[in-house]
């Protein structure tokens, strides 16, 4: 389902004139830097859940989803990390483009939002109809609700997870 004859298009592409951010779809070549990022996204976030990280199915993970993935960098070193995948809409005709992991370091986060403009532009150029984002309900829940609130997004499901024995 993935686009291929456009992902040229959309390599390290400026947003802003002047600005040391890029954004574009993830490569091969990112597996070391999006594992640092996973890394300390699960030790921001993820640690309050008791939720571990194995290195080897981030691996694997990037592997399977990175042609879908975009990278955020600042003079060419990724800072964030938006990954998804691109499936066919479960509500009606069309694709959908589902957010698994949404991360940029403390000291980027200004600009993360960046990241999501640059996505949307790609759903709308490819038909992809809807942009499903999760939200983590811990201590940021609050704040990250408004955020995609005031990015046009609406809250449609939360889930409940229960880690077993």
């Amino acid at each position: 389902m993935y686009v291929q004859a456009d992902r040229q298009k959309y390599m390290w592409g400026q947003v802003m004139d002047n600005s040391k951010f890029s954004f574009r779809f993830l490569l091969p070549r990112d597996e070391e830097q999006v594992c640092a990022l996973v890394c300390a996204f699960a030790a921001e976030s993820l640690c309050e859940y008791g939720v571990e990280v194995d290195p080897l199915k981030i691996a694997d993970h990037f592997a399977a989803h990175y042609k879908t993935s975009i990278g955020m960098a600042y003079e060419n070193k990724l800072v964030g990390v938006l990954g998804g995948a691109i499936t066919e809409d479960s509500l009606g005709p069309g694709k959908v483009y589902v957010e698994y992991m949404w991360f940029v370091r403390k000291e980027f986060r200004r600009k993360g939002t960046s990241m999501l403009q640059y996505l949307q532009g790609f759903c709308q150029e490819h038909n992809i109809r809807r942009i499903v984002f999760s939200c983590m309900h811990n201590s940021k829940t609050e704040k990250l609700f408004r955020l995609y609130q005031r990015l046009g997004f609406t809250p449609m499901e939360t889930k409940f997870v229960k880690i077993l024995p």
